[in-house]
């Protein structure tokens, strides 16, 4: 009896980049938000195969992912900022961000002027990768802060987090559209959990 033949090699995801076995593009909805949302990717990040921008960027259709460090020189950026139609806030804990948490829907209403297309910054990246991306942009220094403080801890288990209240982009993404009174699909989430499993049964020691 011949041997059978052991199984051919399938290629990565060509959206998310994950091999067949934590591709979860099937699990994840696809939408349009409002507000949108500008992903800054930290180089880095660009490499791994579990990076939750990436995710939620092709979760929100109509978002706009870009990679980099210093994005003074990026076009598609620098002209979003500098069209008057666009009003721009950037995710960024600090003493002057308005804490969404807390803020009252009248608060909330007033970050986004009447008849512009309201934008969402995020820093996709660790931590210490996000300080230097903030360090590295001073133009989102301009920009309206916002922050919250996370309901629950992190669904991120497969990635060490600094401390409870930190969370993923994905997450990030989640809870943001959330306060603002938009109801995100919870199969956002639900697609997380389910690559957290998987990547725990394929990738134990990851």
């Amino acid at each position: 009896m011949r041997a059978q033949a052991a199984p051919r090699h399938r290629a990565p995801c060509a959206q998310c980049r994950n091999p067949q076995q934590l591709c979860y593009c099937a699990q994840l909805p696809r939408f349009e938000s409002d507000p949108r949302f500008v992903f800054l990717m930290h180089p880095r990040e660009c490499k791994r195969t579990i990076a939750t921008g990436r995710m939620a960027h092709l979760s929100l259709s109509n978002s706009l992912l870009l990679r980099g460090l210093d994005f003074s020189g990026q076009e598609r950026l620098q002209t979003l900022l500098a069209d008057p139609a666009n009003h721009c806030v950037v995710l960024s804990p600090g003493k002057n961000a308005v804490a969404l948490h807390e803020a009252s829907p009248e608060a909330k209403a007033s970050l986004f002027p009447p008849g512009k297309q309201a934008w969402v910054i995020l820093l996709d990246a660790t931590w210490s990768q996000a300080s230097r991306l903030w360090r590295e942009n001073p133009a989102l220094h301009k920009l309206p802060r916002v922050a919250f403080v996370p309901p629950a801890v992190s669904r991120f288990t497969v990635r060490n987090q600094p401390a409870a209240w930190c969370y993923s982009t994905i997450e990030a993404t989640h809870e943001v559209l959330r306060l603002l009174g938009k109801e995100p699909p919870p199969a956002m989430l639900e697609a997380l959990a389910w690559l957290v499993r998987r990547q725990q049964i394929y990738r134990p020691q990851s």
